[in-house]
């Protein structure tokens, strides 16, 4: 008899985890064909530039040098190793990586799960993919090296609990988990809400290690980890005295800033409206913020979407609702367990390093204080911060026994159910824009980029663009061909700030020439915003010398 039930249950954990595969797949699939964002490309023109600048980081904003600063030391290997990639790789992974690693995540979660002997939980992580959420998951973006960090993180707790885990795997994840981690910090100053938990699995694994070698290299690790994520603290304060506007539409996209300029009733009215914003970045719409995507005909079936867009809402916010009190228990409970008089001060420390409560109260604490601070509320991040937390709320729930699991059945079904179906409406409504040349502010993902790379050296050619010539305006088109040339401007973020009522400002010639740019290179459509005259032009590529 126990046999038997032993077999049903690991026929259910079987198939609960290949049903939430094979969704996720089915449902990433539909977004691959999604054009090239242009966050995308200001990632590696602000991140992988290692190879032609050297240790030093350029702004995006050429309106602001003083953003401009060196890489830390202990970064550069990092800034050397994702320089190395983007040159060798360009845009051939642009979709492949981003959605592997969510796969990765995914896969240790349920690994995770199936050692619990929770297939109701693992059927909650199809939660993580609902809505339009896969536009956000498989963009090659700052929050990749976040989904890679937390992917390690998930497989060193797995590995941490095992008492038997070979030295060798140890050393090998702690290496790799740490060269994750100071990618993420690199990439964005977001990847510190989970340095706290890196820092922890090492010390865990100090702990739990019996060999001097491995402690040694887990407590270096470990100090790697915290230097890093001091380092990564260490870049400026977007400081323009020229330009006002700037220092304030960086500074009030977070919620101190938005405190100290627009005060308490502007923060009051930022929370009352957030879980609003948050959820409703998730939901099929007839148009989207900024034309990021094509937009649904809804008109088609409105009942059908209005009822569809619902289900979306509840999955989203419940499980912030989940997120929240898990985090008050994490918290509860690792207090606890400081407080007990059943063990010495060191063995409760020794305890809790290897304890589940405080890797859910640091785990849910980051990603909760990115939900709040984040003023924007961009699709990119509310996606990434659902995903995180669908994965961190189902390991958390797969502890629980009794009637609490029976309990999670219905909401993992209804899950997988909004899972597939979000990802058949996107292969319905959405993927046919993708395929017949939908790129709204975006580029073609399909773009031949060796044909557009040797059209703009030529043309680059005919407009007196000398070889490494320094200081050129691209654009996201532009910036493929023109990566070898140093201190590239995106002329992308050039507008912002500008503000031709301010007292004394420049025309906006004068302005663009004043950050001494020596050539414009980029599409046409540029020009006439910035009133330069092109000196020549290639069908809708412009060029003028500055």
């Amino acid at each position: 008899m126990g046999s038997e039930l032993s077999n049903r249950w690991s026929l259910s954990l079987w198939a609960c985890g290949l049903a939430v595969l094979g969704a996720a797949i089915f449902y990433l699939a539909q977004w691959h064909q999604m054009p090239l964002y242009p966050d995308e490309v200001a990632l590696r023109l602000a991140r992988a530039r290692f190879l032609i600048d050297g240790a030093f980081e350029y702004s995006l904003l050429p309106q602001c040098p003083s953003v401009a600063r060196d890489v830390p030391v202990l970064l550069r290997p990092i800034a050397y190793q994702f320089s190395a990639f983007d040159v060798s790789f360009g845009w051939s992974l642009i979709r492949g990586i981003p959605s592997a690693g969510v796969m990765l995540a995914v896969a240790a979660a349920l690994i995770l799960l199936r050692d619990r002997r929770a297939p109701a939980a693992a059927l909650l992580i199809a939660a993580g993919f609902v809505g339009v959420a896969g536009a956000g998951l498989v963009l090659f973006r700052m929050e990749l090296p976040l989904i890679l960090f937390g992917a390690a993180c998930i497989v060193g707790y797995t590995l941490l609990q095992r008492d038997g885990t070979h030295p060798v795997v140890v050393c090998l994840y702690l290496a790799l988990s740490t060269v994750l981690a100071l990618f993420a910090f690199f990439a964005h100053l977001q990847g510190l809400i989970l340095a706290p938990v890196g820092i922890l699995l090492a010390a865990g694994f100090m702990v739990r290690q019996r060999p001097v070698a491995v402690r040694i290299f887990a407590g270096l690790c470990a100090l790697c980890i915290a230097t890093g994520a001091v380092a990564s603290t260490a870049i400026p304060a977007i400081k323009c005295p020229e330009l006002p506007h700037v220092e304030r539409f960086f500074d009030t996209m977070t919620l101190p800033g938005l405190a100290k300029h627009e005060g308490w009733p502007a923060v009051t009215d930022y929370l009352a409206d957030k879980v609003n914003k948050y959820q409703h970045q998730f939901l099929f719409e007839p148009a989207y913020e900024h034309g990021y995507l094509p937009g649904t005909e809804t008109d088609k079936s409105k009942t059908f979407y209005v009822t569809f867009n619902v289900f979306i809402s509840v999955l989203v916010v419940l499980n912030l609702l989940i997120a929240c009190g898990l985090f008050f228990h994490g918290g509860i409970e690792t207090l606890r367990r400081l407080v007990s008089k059943e063990h010495s001060i060191r063995d409760r420390v020794l305890l809790l390093v290897a304890a589940p409560p405080l890797y859910l109260f640091l785990a849910i604490a980051g990603h909760l204080g990115l939900f709040l601070i984040d003023v924007p509320t961009n699709f990119y991040r509310a996606f990434y911060i659902n995903f995180a937390l669908v994965l961190i709320n189902a390991l958390a729930l797969g502890h629980l026994r009794g009637f609490a699991r029976a309990m999670l059945w219905p909401i993992g079904a209804v899950s997988l159910a909004v899972c597939v179906l979000s990802a058949s409406v996107t292969l319905d409504e959405i993927k046919p824009n993708f395929v017949a040349g939908w790129s709204g502010p975006s580029i073609p993902l399909d773009t031949d980029w060796n044909a557009v790379r040797s059209n703009v050296t030529k043309f680059a050619g005919k407009c007196g663009i000398r070889p490494q010539q320094a200081h050129i305006f691209i654009d996201d088109m532009t910036f493929d061909a023109m990566r070898a040339h140093q201190h590239l401007m995106p002329i992308t973020y050039l507008g912002v700030g500008y503000n031709a009522r301010d007292p004394g400002a420049k025309t906006v010639d004068h302005f663009v020439r004043s950050f001494g740019a020596t050539f414009v290179l980029a599409r046409c459509n540029y020009f006439p915003v910035y009133k330069i005259d092109p000196d020549v032009r290639m069908d809708d590529l412009c060029c003028a010398r500055l």
